[in-house]
């Protein structure tokens, strides 16, 4: 499955992303119960009603989400952060949803920071309401969870930005806006104007498309649509229907194939204890694997190279640590393509020696063969609670495993 997100005809938008994601694939009563319960992690602040609601724009039909919250608070943002981590906990999402999540804003707040010259912790988000915030990026981090869109590749249309003016705390600007303009510039997603004489693109709208990642594309790539949703904009426009398209479906040409990123960098003055931080430190931060070599360098000196695989989501995150954690100078950058099995994750529990443990494991599957592999560490983990050896644990596991199969 891939999920394109076109943002070619109205921009996008936190409130427009949510509503598109509803009217693709339901779940909106669900979203808006879990959701008011997250205002408790911003003290003072409260949900009237939420809701998502049918509705047209120039005659299409579309959904749209209605808020009505109250926050006199114009907060830090790391309580923003903070109740969001909190949200994403209590909704028990994937870690791939609550990496998405605290990506997106930290995305936010590190954009804001760099335009006031502020610190990020005490960085205020003038332009943007907390709750509508925390609404429109759990909400979004939810969605996704629920239709497997984390395990799926995602694909980026060009953006539309719109034209005319905006008003800010600082006064009058043309669009983009410099918050949105900046995220969409280091994220490398393409964008174009349109003589609508608004702004079609906000800065949550454009968060959440970085703090996704995935692929640009001009155009669709070859699939078969089998859903796809539209998410109101908060005007009704006579031009053009002010809506964000989803489409997702079956990737025609090879689901299984992405593009990555290959960062290396040689280092011949760094510890092995360093090296060894460094590795656990990358897997933490998202990175897909990582690894280290021994090598011959200039004038005969050994040296290691520090290998990382990971998306173009994180490149920025992960050439940071190489720098900041070796000291090196340089980093190489390549993209390659992956071929990734098809898999899935599954959980276990045995009963061992009276007692239950839970084993999680995926199985894979290539042209009519498949097989699994269970998590060393729950093997350790009940290894050591019951004396016996891991061989022993993963034999009973597996054998329980094919049984139910």
């Amino acid at each position: 499955m891939v999920l394109v997100i076109d943002p070619r005809q109205a921009g996008i938008s936190g409130d427009m992303m949510l509503s598109a994601l509803v009217d693709m694939r339901g779940g909106g009563d669900a979203i808006c119960k879990k959701i008011k319960n997250c205002t408790r992690y911003l003290d003072g602040s409260s949900i009237r009603s939420i809701s998502f609601q049918r509705t047209r724009r120039s005659g299409m039909a579309c959904t749209q989400l209605r808020l009505d919250a109250e926050d006199p608070h114009q907060r830090l943002a790391s309580e923003i952060v903070s109740a969001i981590e909190k949200s994403v906990t209590y909704m028990e999402l994937s870690s791939e949803a609550r990496l998405f999540a605290k990506r997106t804003v930290d995305i936010l707040i590190s954009v804001e920071s760099q335009l006031h010259s502020t610190n990020p912790d005490s960085t205020r988000l003038h332009e943007l309401s907390s709750v509508d915030t925390l609404v429109d990026i759990v909400g979004v981090a939810m969605a996704l969870d629920a239709i497997g869109a984390f395990q799926h590749g995602t694909i980026m249309l060009p953006v539309n930005v719109g034209s005319g003016t905006v008003e800010f705390a600082h006064g009058r600007m043309h669009n983009p806006a410099p918050a949105t303009l900046s995220i969409l510039s280091k994220s490398q997603i393409p964008i174009f104007g349109s003589d609508t004489g608004m702004e079609m693109t906000t800065p949550t709208g454009a968060a959440i498309m970085a703090g996704l990642g995935g692929n640009t594309m001009p155009f669709y790539p070859h699939m078969t649509p089998k859903y796809k949703g539209y998410g109101a904009g908060s005007r009704d426009t006579e031009d053009f229907p002010n809506t964000l398209l989803l489409v997702q479906g079956d990737d025609v040409k090879q689901e299984s194939y992405d593009i990555i990123y290959i960062v290396e960098t040689n280092v011949d003055d760094v510890s092995g204890e360093v090296i060894g931080g460094v590795i656990p430190m990358l897997l933490d931060n998202g990175a897909l694997d990582a690894t280290v070599h021994a090598r011959m360098g200039k004038k005969g000196r050994p040296v290691h190279v520090i290998s990382v695989m990971c998306s173009q989501t994180i490149l920025n995150r992960v050439v940071d640590l190489l720098i900041h954690h070796t000291g090196t100078l340089g980093v190489r950058l390549t993209t390659t393509h992956r071929y990734r099995v098809r898999r899935r994750k599954d959980t276990i529990t045995v009963s061992i020696k009276q007692a239950e443990y839970k084993f999680r494991y995926k199985t894979h599957n290539h042209k009519h063969a498949s097989d699994f592999k269970i998590e060393f560490d729950d093997i350790a983990h009940a290894a050591d609670a019951t004396g016996m050896n891991p061989h022993q644990i993963e034999r009973l596991v597996r054998r329980q495993i094919e049984e139910n199969e």
